[in-house]
Order: structure tokens, then C-alpha cells, then sequence
């Protein structure tokens, strides 16, 4: 997953051997390396998911690192999430 959250960048990477299917339907995992921060995804990125990004100079940071994504890699959003939360409170449990 590569995402931004509150303004953040994170990339969640699968930990373990891919062509280990063992019980898997899909290919899912459960298990994942977490990268956070823009210049620590780029790095990530350019280490060998997206080769094209350590090509460009950009340096990344906040929305320049979706420029770069969007330029050098050809990448786009497919979706945008939002969420509502609610917090309930049990009587003189809270």
C-alpha cells in the first residue's frame, strides 16, 4: 500500500518470500514492513519499486513526492478514502 494519511506518506511493503503462496487465495500477507515519511518512502521507492523515481531530481517532500509519482513513474490515484468516527461512552466506563 502507498498512501497518504494525515498529510503523510506511508508504504507498506510485504515481508517474506512472494512466491510463497502457501494457504493464500489471493497472494494476501499479513505481515508488513511500514515506511513513514515522504523522503523515507521515495528512498524505498527508488530502491527498487519504482526505478524511474532515483532517475528524476526531485527531492521528496510532502505533495512533491505525488509530482514525482505522477511525472517520473506515470503513477496515479485510483481511489480516496475518508472516514467519520464516533466515540461512545458506557455509563462511568469512559
Amino acid at each position: 500500500w502507498l498512501r497518504v494519511r494525515d498529510g503523510e506518506w506511508e508504504l507498506k511493503v510485504p515481508i517474506g518470500d512472494p512466491a510463497d503462496r502457501t494457504g493464500a487465495s489471493g497472494g494476501e500477507r499479513s505481515v508488513f514492513r511500514e515506511i513513514e515519511g515522504a523522503e523515507a518512502v521515495a528512498a524505498a521507492l527508488e530502491a527498487g519499486l519504482v526505478p524511474a523515481l532515483a532517475e528524476d531530481e526531485g527531492k521528496a517532500s510532502g505533495s512533491n513526492l505525488e509530482t514525482r509519482l505522477r511525472v517520473s513513474a506515470g503513477m496515479s490515484p485510483f481511489a480516496s478514502f475518508g472516514t467519520e468516527r464516533t466515540r461512545l461512552e458506557l455509563d462511568g466506563c469512559g
